[in-house]
């Protein structure tokens, strides 16, 4: 997940880096690597 975020910021830039962060803390929210 890690590095689909990376390829998106380095893509997209600015706008992405905001986007990327709340993703994150989404995925973090629902339990990340350790979902079931």
């Amino acid at each position: 997940f890690m590095e689909m975020l990376q390829v998106a910021v380095y893509m997209g830039g600015g706008p992405s880096l905001m986007t990327a962060a709340e993703a994150l803390l989404a995925y973090e929210s629902f339990g990340g690597e350790h979902a079931s």
